[in-house]
């Protein structure tokens, strides 16, 4: 339908109905109109439509601009009568609501409170994703360590295997995540041993893929004007002519592309991450956000788990208020997602679960996930 009806004009206005702000419809419109970049989309958001009476006006007027409605109000009987009105003026109607709505009644058998604007505080919100993105940037590349036990999760990783990136993507969902780069011959920080095994990743690529994505990124990041002050050395792997200084400190510039050194210290990698029993997540061809969304998918898991396997008295319990705030420490709970949820008995500054509890809940030993 969204596709036969975009193309029978080069220009379509799009008017979301709210009983609040309307801010949600308004994101999902703008993000779906988005799927039709040689159609110009405008959304318009009707806010504040609290009863029956204002909505014949508001199909009158997306009538008149030959304009479809997209309906995000949480009263029944406003969405039934916009409905209505809707077909008699021939007027196309989406409902973004219905039937998750009587979805959700029907499995709970409950019905809902039809109340709207029930939403979590934007600004609060707002607050809590700054602090995790400006979380990502302090600890990059191992900074701070001694701050790690109040992440969500840490990144470990090879030179070049996106870590940074992947620690950014994850503090725009709201997760404070750090990122260690692991080298041979370099042991991790003593404060790695305060960190829960399940939330700790290691990112491990294919020799082969590590090596083209290393000399992609040499070939981008140095001109050739640098490479010229640096000297004609020629370069046995095949980077252009020159084999500029690696920008890993420490590392000489055939060891950086080289397929030998890069081989060891894959191999390096996958047992460092055998021997310290953390999840591994294959990312040879999977993007950042495939790999997000399955970090997220695992801790969330670990915590459903823990929340249904443990008796209150087992595990200290950290009272946290509507804004997602621990008593005890001021700090938030695990990410700003895992705040919305129910699960509150682990304490993620003091990683107060017991030995056991950790040993139980680890992933097996040499767990590799191909996302």
């Amino acid at each position: 339908f969204f596709e036969t009806f975009f193309c029978m004009a080069c220009s379509l206005k799009v008017y979301v109905t709210s009983g609040s702000l309307g801010e949600p419809g308004e994101r999902v419109a703008t993000n779906l109109a988005r799927q039709f970049p040689s159609v110009e989309v405008k959304v318009q958001v009707f806010s504040h439509l609290l009863d029956e009476d204002g909505l014949p006006s508001v199909v009158q007027e997306v009538a008149s601009e030959k304009g479809m409605i997209v309906n995000t109000l949480v009263k029944s009987s406003m969405r039934y009568r916009l409905n209505q009105l809707a077909e008699e003026h021939n007027v196309p109607y989406v409902d973004m609501i219905d039937t998750f709505m009587k979805t959700m009644e029907k499995e709970l058998g409950k019905p809902p409170v039809e109340i709207p604007g029930l939403y979590r505080d934007t600004a609060n919100e707002r607050y809590q994703l700054s602090k995790a993105m400006k979380y990502a940037v302090d600890h990059d590349e191992g900074a701070r360590p001694e701050e790690w036990r109040l992440a969500d999760a840490l990144i470990l990783g090879l030179p070049s295997t996106g870590k940074t990136m992947l620690c950014a993507f994850l503090g725009t969902m709201g997760y404070k995540v750090a990122n260690y780069t692991v080298r041979p011959g370099t042991p991790l920080p003593d404060t790695f041993e305060d960190i829960p095994r399940h939330r700790v990743f290691g990112l491990i690529m294919t020799p082969e893929a590590l090596t083209q994505h290393r000399t992609r990124c040499l070939r981008s990041t140095i001109d050739a004007d640098v490479l010229k002050r640096q000297g004609s050395l020629l370069d046995p792997h095949g980077l252009n002519e020159f084999n500029p200084v690696s920008p890993i400190s420490g590392v000489e510039p055939t060891e950086y592309t080289a397929p030998p050194a890069i081989q060891q210290e894959v191999a390096f990698c996958l047992d460092l991450y055998q021997k310290l029993e953390i999840t591994k997540l294959d990312i040879t061809k999977e993007s950042a956000t495939s790999i997000a969304s399955e970090i997220v998918h695992l801790l969330g898991k670990f915590l459903k788990s823990a929340s249904s396997s443990f008796e209150l008295a087992d595990v200290p319990t950290v009272e946290v208020d509507e804004e997602g705030k621990s008593d005890d420490s001021g700090e938030e709970p695990l990410g700003l997602s895992f705040s919305r949820s129910s699960f509150r008995r682990y304490n993620p500054v003091k990683n107060d679960f017991n030995s056991s509890f950790k040993e139980s809940m680890a992933p097996p030993r040499g767990n590799t996930l191909y996302l």
